[in-house]
């Protein structure tokens, strides 16, 4: 009897750990739970990884700016707008910096050489 219990135990530990995060369904998370991911997500993403933001917006987008709610969802707006914000920021960022640094790299001689990862030859 105390083998079975252990067993099944096991086995739905184990089906919540395969679960992928594609899985993850908002409906049958609370409001606070959903509160709790973005504002993680959020700060995750604070630390240089913009595609963590990217997937907050993507996520919360209709819980914090569809809702009927508008009381409950205005915390999560905090966090989804700032998650698109600092996406977009990122973004622009990385769009100036690849278009200045193909279209200078040749000019910059031995820096432009020294900050490549790979050198290419010639003059484009």
């Amino acid at each position: 009897m105390c083998v079975a219990a252990e067993s099944a135990q096991t086995v739905s530990a184990l089906a919540a750990l395969s679960r992928s995060p594609g899985d993850m369904q908002l409906a049958k998370l609370t409001d606070e739970e959903k509160l709790k991911i973005s504002r993680k997500y959020f700060i995750i993403g604070c630390f240089l990884l913009p595609m963590v933001w990217l997937v907050n917006s993507v996520w919360f987008f209709r819980e914090a700016f569809f809702r009927k709610d508008k009381d409950r969802s205005r915390q999560l707006q905090k966090y989804v707008g700032g998650s698109m914000a600092g996406f977009l920021v990122w973004l622009v960022v990385i769009v100036v910096w690849v278009s200045v640094y193909q279209t200078q790299r040749a000019n910059w001689d031995a820096i432009g050489d020294y900050i490549s990862f790979t050198v290419p030859l010639g003059r484009a």
